[in-house]
């Protein structure tokens, strides 16, 4: 049986930013590595949109994508 310990130590934080959470989020990481404020980061991303009115509000101001793929910071985007 293999046994993988680790020892995760520093700041854990969420980002929201909408569409571009996940991207802020890796920028944040990637930045605090250069800076030499940490030597490693785990980084990971995810949404849910259950509500179905949230959902109808976020279609009626054009902030979804017509064929469901989210595309921030894309040219195609939205």
């Amino acid at each position: 049986m293999v046994r993988n310990e680790c020892d995760y130590a520093g700041p854990s934080f969420a980002v929201d930013t909408a569409c571009s959470s996940s991207l802020v989020a890796f920028d944040h990481a990637v930045r605090a590595m250069r800076s030499g404020l940490c030597e490693a980061a785990v980084v990971g991303g995810t949404t849910l949109c259950l509500h179905p009115g949230l959902t109808a509000e976020l279609m009626k101001l054009g902030m979804l994508s017509p064929g469901g793929a989210c595309k921030s910071c894309d040219a195609s985007g939205q």
